[in-house]
């Protein structure tokens, strides 16, 4: 009796498809994460934004710095948005308008420290967005990573169950084969002890060649 063939133990390649959320393919190398264009630009804007963020958290300058660059800007607002035009159509005079321009800018330095700390917090919220961000892109990679898993072992599974099942069948035949050669050999012995007839032996031989 012949030596069985081995159940074959490839990986099949398999791809997961989820449109918009990506795709997965599984295959002997384990999967890989296929993202569309939208979440490769999304991760990659969280990225930025964490670290930004991150670099800000760690060097309180950054933060000041961000707060000087907004009383610049408010400066220059506040000359040419308020006192120039009130100057220009005599609503204020000069010692007036320079009065009120101290007032202004004393103000804005007494409270330059609660600013600085709102913006750390502002920093820390982005912060806290983009990981979740970052995380929520994870979740998503990770479930359709699984589904192409989950696909690719049960397309295996459904493979080595046909090539067992088959393999158990030609075992079985080749039995069969086995026993009807043995119940031919049986009978022809008798035969040479003259206790089966020429008839029988014919019917025997013919069975036994037709499950060669």
């Amino acid at each position: 009796m012949g030596k069985g063939k081995s159940v074959s133990t490839e990986v099949p390649t398999t791809k997961t498809d989820m449109g918009m959320f990506g795709s997965a393919t599984t295959g002997y190398g384990g999967s890989t994460f296929n993202p569309t264009d939208f979440q490769r630009d999304f991760t990659g804007l969280t990225e930025t934004g964490a670290l930004q963020a991150q670099k800000a958290l760690n060097d309180r300058t950054i933060a000041q710095e961000a707060v000087d660059a907004m009383n610049n800007q408010y400066q220059t607002d506040f000359r040419n948005q308020l006192l120039n035009p009130a100057l220009s159509k005599n609503w204020l005079r000069g010692s007036t308008a320079q009065d009120v321009a101290n007032i202004a800018n004393q103000d804005y330095l007494n409270r330059r420290y609660q600013l600085v700390n709102d913006e750390m917090a502002r920093q820390q919220s982005l912060l806290a967005s983009a990981l979740q961000g970052y995380n929520n892109m994870f979740d998503i990679a990770n479930a359709i990573t699984n589904s192409s898993n989950a696909l690719n072992a049960q397309i295996a599974g459904y493979k080595q169950a046909g090539e067992i099942a088959n393999q158990q069948a030609q075992l079985a035949q080749m039995q069969a084969l086995s026993n009807m050669i043995g119940q031919g050999i049986g009978a022809a012995g008798s035969i040479a002890g003259g206790g089966l007839s020429g008839a029988a032996m014919g019917k025997t031989l013919a069975a036994t060649k037709n499950l060669q």
